[in-house]
């Protein structure tokens, strides 16, 4: 049970290094895609950010890893504050 518990840790470790990584890389190219008039396009990257980390905070839950699942819900929040770039 150990070597379960070690392994789904290191797999939510980096499925949470894999979201930070891609709201990272949205975060970035934001201001660029509204300023070009792709506000549609950075919706729907937030959009599939969004269902990925969520799929990964409901399955981290699930496996007890809570302060993973807190800190996804937190990437997922964040992403929800990046639609305001779209649309100002």
């Amino acid at each position: 049970m150990a070597n379960d518990q070690g392994a789904d840790e290191e797999y939510f470790r980096n499925e949470l290094s894999q979201a930070e990584t891609a709201l990272r890389t949205i975060a970035k190219q934001a201001p660029l895609l509204v300023a070009m008039g792709n506000a549609a396009e950075l919706e729907a990257f937030i959009d599939r950010f969004v269902t990925m980390a969520e799929r990964s905070a409901a399955e981290a839950k699930a496996r007890h890893a809570d302060d993973v699942a807190r800190q996804l819900d937190e990437l997922v929040a964040a992403a929800h504050r990046l639609r305001h770039v779209g649309q100002a």
